[in-house]
């Protein structure tokens, strides 16, 4: 068996560029993995080694986007452990009847936390929604997280108290709707901010398989079941770093 520091004693370079490419090798490895909680199973996948970070995506979608948007910005950086779950009700995560609340979810992700984690501290990165819920774990859980990514977030979850400036497509592209179907081309319209192809094939490899496994009915029973406290009014002040994008 030839071993990494025999190589080095032959020559350094070669074994250099051998181990780069087995972290790169770990680093793309995906382990697709169950988490069974007492009444609530969560599907869910690894990528990497390290530091644990918690992906939650956005409602009504799951992991794959997140793993889209993510798994680039750590191709060369090693080190993480990057952990995506499907919320119950999206993915491959199956709904359960108990979940009525806000409340409740951010309990099953506390819980999933626990168990994948084993007493680390963790990351989080939310959006959307999944931005929610991680500042929920925020007001709960601030002594054990590490950091925090915010990319556009949830805020208020009242539509009726929302205040949002109007759908702007900065860039538009009219050839590519000759290609989809009118209700794909009318919600990607009110979607995208720069219409083109290649994004057009990232909300169909990404965002509307997701959007139609979701199990919409249960999702409908969570409407205005906002959190039970002020997410806002945290404890104590989050010290950890932290990165907020959002956009206009």
């Amino acid at each position: 068996m030839i071993r990494i520091k025999d190589i080095r004693e032959i020559n350094p370079k070669i074994a250099n560029r051998f181990e780069r490419s087995q972290t790169e090798c770990k680093q793309r490895m995906v382990s697709a993995m169950e988490c069974k909680l007492d009444k609530a199973t969560i599907y869910y996948e690894v990528i990497g080694e390290g530091k644990p970070i918690v992906m939650l995506h956005g409602w009504p979608l799951d992991h794959r986007y997140m793993q889209a948007d993510m798994e680039p910005i750590f191709a060369l950086r090693g080190g993480w452990k990057r952990i995506y779950p499907d919320l119950p009700g999206m993915g491959k995560t199956p709904a359960v009847d108990w979940i009525t609340s806000h409340d409740q979810m951010l309990q099953v992700v506390m819980d999933f936390i626990d168990q994948v984690v084993h007493g680390k501290r963790f990351s989080v990165a939310g959006a959307s929604y999944g931005g929610y819920l991680a500042r929920g774990l925020v007001y709960r859980r601030s002594e054990r997280m590490h950091g925090l990514l915010l990319t556009a977030p949830l805020v208020q979850p009242d539509d009726e108290k929302s205040v949002l400036p109007p759908h702007t497509s900065i860039v538009e592209d009219p050839a590519i709707y000759s290609e989809v179907a009118p209700g794909v081309a009318k919600s990607f319209r009110g979607f995208a901010v720069v219409q083109s192809k290649k994004f057009l094939d990232y909300m169909r490899a990404n965002i509307y398989p997701a959007a139609e496994m979701a199990d919409h009915k249960f999702l409908e029973k969570l409407g205005e079941h906002y959190f039970s406290f002020d997410v806002d009014k945290l404890p104590a002040p989050f010290t950890g770093p932290t990165l907020i994008c959002t956009g206009r």
